[in-house]
Parts: C-alpha cells; structure tokens; sequence
C-alpha cells in the first residue's frame, strides 16, 4: 500500500506544472529514442531519422557480439583493491578500439553495471564488431595486450577480481534488433559511416554518437553517426522483416 501510494504521489508531482528550476519530462526524457527505432549497421543515407526515401541498404551482413565484463567479488565493491586498474586497462583498450574502428571493423559499445549478490559488482561491456577476424585483431593488438600481461600477474594476489567474456557471431539474417522508448542501448550505441553518392566514406568527422554535432573536416576519420533508425518500413516492423527474412 505505502509503495503504491508513493507511486501516485510521485505521478501526480510529475503531471504537476514544473516550478521555476524544477525537473521537467523534457529533462528526464531528453536522452530516450520516443517511438520504435533500430540498429542498422548496413543501412546507406544520411538522415539520421532513417526516413530518408532514398536511403539503401546494404546485404544484410553478419555481425559479431563481444561480451567482456570484470567483477569485483569484495564488499567495497568498485572501490576494491586492483579493481581500478582493470578499468583503466579496460578504457585503454577501448581507446584503441575507437582509433582503429574502419580496420577492426568495430561498430560500438555499450556498458552496464551489474549488483549479482550484496558483495559481487560486476562491470559489463557489450561490443559489435563486423567479422571474427577484427575482434581477433584486436584480441592479438599491443593495448589489450598490456592489460592481459597485468592480469595474468595480479590475479593471485586479488583473487576477488574475476573477468570473463563471451563471443557470439551471428551469419546474415539471423540477428536482429528493435528499441522502444529507449535510451540508445546495445548495438543501438554503435555507429555508421556516411557514404558518398559513388559510396565513399565521406573524410568528415562527427561528434558523439546519435548526436546531430558540428562537423569538423579532418583527412583521417570518416562521417559517422548513430544506427539506429525509425523502425518505420514495412521489413523492419517484424523480427523477421529486421532478419532480412521476410518473404515479398
């Protein structure tokens, strides 16, 4: 009764007309993809709503998920000793990732934090990539590298760290994706390159993913933006129609 009649409570403040320097829905809301949307890596156009009529898409590729997550197993939790420096291992490899992407054929991230038991945290990150062989290249790359050499020798003095990954490659048509009032979350963080009308990467670099920022030519990095698009096309309104299955 006490945790319905807060939720009311809660609702009703909310409907309220905000006063000055209040929380307002267009606040809390602002970062959520309103509608149906989806991720779609192949997808050829430049409108970042996907309605764009003349956008194409490409065969419908494979795409490969790299699950790697790092648990502290200790009552502080993230505050744990060596803990910190998985992260700081762990945010160089991501670095490294960013500044390869077109020849790891790296997609994006999204990150997560996990409360398994009252003394086991665990960090999680979810990777896209667009073949086996680039994860592999960057599995066998100097960065990651460092950071497996410094767990291979911290490991027995914090046996309270623990670290794992799992790695799932998915041939075309048998993936899929679909967000409903979401905040860019999954695949739905990675981001695409813009292609040209003679399809080639357009030497323009764009600001944070899923954002509309100002563009800044540079000679090294292509145009990107996000892959999510409104789920709006007769195909992409099913799982299989987003599978690249659905039959004419």
């Amino acid at each position: 009764m006490i945790v319905i009649l807060l939720g009311s409570h809660l609702s009703a403040r909310l409907s309220r007309k905000p006063a000055s320097g209040a929380l307002r829905r267009e606040d809390y809301v602002k970062e959520v993809r309103m509608g149906r949307w989806t991720a779609q890596p192949g997808l050829i156009g430049n409108k970042s709503d996907g309605e764009d009529k003349g956008a194409k898409k490409l065969a419908h590729d494979g795409v490969v998920c790299f699950v790697i997550a790092a648990s502290s197993n200790h009552p502080l939790g993230l505050r744990a000793p060596g803990f910190a420096d998985i992260g700081r291992y762990f945010g160089e490899m991501w670095k490294d990732a960013e500044k390869r992407r077109e020849e790891l054929g790296f997609l994006g991230r999204s990150t997560g934090l996990l409360a398994q038991t009252p003394t086991s945290t665990t960090r999680v990150v979810l990777s896209y990539w667009r073949s086996v062989d680039g994860l592999q290249a960057f599995a066998c790359g100097p960065v990651h590298r460092e950071g497996w050499n410094w767990w291979n020798g911290t490991v027995r003095e914090h046996p309270h760290l623990g670290i794992m990954h799992e790695v799932y490659a998915a041939p075309p048509g048998a993936w899929e994706n679909i967000y409903v009032n979401f905040v860019p979350f999954g695949m739905g963080e990675s981001s695409r390159v813009l292609y040209s009308l003679f399809f080639t990467p357009l030497r323009i670099f764009i600001g944070p993913i899923g954002e509309t920022e100002s563009v800044v030519n540079t000679a090294d990095e292509p145009e990107r933006k996000s892959t999510l698009v409104r789920a709006s096309r007769k195909e992409w309104k099913s799982m299989l129609g987003r599978m690249g299955r659905m039959v004419e």
